[in-house]
């Protein structure tokens, strides 16, 4: 199954850019709040422009991804077992405009995880404006 979603953010391409890719370096932890709920993200491994990333919920892993920067396109890639997403950060006349293309290789009702992805994305840009 494929889907986008979008969403404005309020500032810069550079900047949006810059705050969405800080991860840290391996090792880093943060708390991060998807508008719906949280998990605990770790920095796993960074080698050059490629990050592994470990997402967990009460101390549970529930999502492993791997992550590669395209800085020179403002893009990079997100691949996980069940899923494989392109994000692209793009010039609007509001400021950015933060796409997500992604393809499910997971079985779920398209429009519920359509919403959720919508709604964790549109969580993001609040809080990337809030923190610019």
């Amino acid at each position: 199954m494929r889907y986008e979603v979008a969403s404005i953010v309020r500032a810069s391409p550079a900047s949006v850019w810059g705050w969405w890719t800080d991860h840290g370096p391996p090792g880093t932890r943060e708390r991060i709040s998807h508008g719906f709920g949280s998990s605990m993200r770790t920095v796993v491994s960074r080698e050059g422009d490629v990050l592994v990333l470990r997402e967990t919920v009460a101390g549970v892993p529930v999502l492993t991804h791997r992550v590669e920067l395209h800085a020179a396109q403002r893009a990079f890639k997100e691949e996980a077992r069940a899923f494989t997403a392109w994000w692209r950060f793009e010039d609007a006349p509001e400021g950015t405009r933060v796409r997500r293309e992604v393809e499910t290789r997971a079985w779920a009702p398209r429009w519920l995880v359509r919403w959720a992805a919508q709604r964790d994305l549109d969580h993001h840009a609040r809080e990337c404006e809030r923190a610019l």
